[in-house]
């Protein structure tokens, strides 16, 4: 079953391009740990303007080597450790794929 991880961010007023390249940072690491990423923009809704970032990984293990990679949690500290980030996380979750018959 594949596994899914998405998270949902709000560019603050000019850091839009900077969400975007933090994003392809996490792209690549993703791809390096075996899984696929694309990012999206809300164009109509009530969170227009979000952009979703979408893991997906063939199970669990790819999921686990993407969140264990030593680069993955730098990125992630230097992030949670900025003061002033170019974004609001909204949301993020992990789904796992269910079979629909």
């Amino acid at each position: 079953m594949a596994i899914i991880s998405v998270v949902v961010l709000k560019p603050r007023p000019g850091g839009q391009g900077q969400t975007l390249e933090m994003m392809s940072t996490i792209k690549r690491l993703v791809e390096k740990a075996g899984g696929t990423f694309r990012a999206s923009i809300q164009a109509i809704g009530s969170a227009s303007g979000t952009i979703g970032g979408v893991s997906e990984y063939s199970g669990w293990d790819g999921l686990a080597k993407f969140r264990s990679d030593p680069e993955f949690r730098q990125f992630l500290d230097r992030a949670r450790g900025n003061a002033n980030p170019p974004y609001d996380v909204i949301d993020s979750a992990v789904y796992e794929e269910l079979p629909v018959k």
